[in-house]
């Protein structure tokens, strides 16, 4: 525990130190983050591969799954992040420093953040009905979580997406209120979808390189679907 906890504080001085970036470094860096996730899923894939066979359909089914994952992450990382970074602004004064973000990046960052935090929390206190026991493949791929956290999740999202739709998105209480359920469920399936892609390939994580966390797809697994259906909502929306 005392290792995830440094990490995770490694790494949120890491978050926050890219948003003092100039477009050009934050671009570099999502790259650079893409990049790394790109060859966790192609050693993982490979590995799984050379247990099945290339020739197989399970080889095959891996290498088109590991393709899809690979777009599907650069889609994510290498398009919507950076666009969202420098969409319509919100600027952060800390006396002489200020950082300015998008908002939508806001809007998506914290609100998946809340989701999983409330999940994490409230289904390990009160969790009672366990996707192990689902009739649900996908769901299975999860065990531990829990329907009472799945659904606690979004006291976090909800509030969180009424607040910045309200007052810093011009956007109205329902649609504001369906943001912060949109986000809810793409954080929960976005884990799902890496969840089931871990449990198809025979591993626990992506990789080893954050101590406590596995790898970075481990690490942002809930913010890669998030990221592309504000992206999509932004163009729409404007700002």
């Amino acid at each position: 525990m005392k290792v995830r906890v440094i990490t995770s504080l490694v790494l949120t001085v890491l978050v926050v130190a890219s948003f003092f970036l100039s477009e050009r470094g934050f671009q570099v860096g999502a790259a650079v983050l893409n990049l790394i996730i790109l060859i966790e899923i192609t050693l993982k894939a490979r590995e799984k591969i050379r247990k099945v066979g290339i020739r197989t359909k399970e080889g095959t089914l891996t290498t088109i799954l590991a393709l899809f994952f690979a777009v599907y992450t650069s889609v994510s990382l290498s398009i919507a992040l950076p666009k969202l970074r420098w969409s319509e602004q919100i600027t952060f004064s800390f006396s002489p420093w200020f950082v300015s973000m998008g908002k939508w990046l806001l809007l998506s960052i914290v609100a998946v953040v809340l989701y999983d935090t409330l999940a994490f929390f409230i289904g390990r206190s009160f969790g009672r009905r366990k996707f192990a026991d689902s009739r649900f493949a996908l769901l299975r791929s999860s065990p531990k979580k829990s329907w009472e956290g799945t659904l606690g999740g979004f006291l976090g999202s909800v509030p969180w997406a009424l607040y910045i739709g309200t007052q810093h998105l011009s956007q109205g209480v329902w649609f504001s209120l369906f943001l912060g359920v949109l986000l809810g469920l793409a954080a929960f399936f976005g884990d799902l979808f890496e969840s089931a892609f871990k449990r198809y390939l025979g591993t626990k994580d992506m990789s080893n390189l954050l101590p406590g966390h596995g790898g970075c797809f481990d690490r942002v697994d809930s913010h890669v679907l998030s990221f592309i259906f504000v992206y999509l909502l932004q163009l729409n929306l404007g700002g």
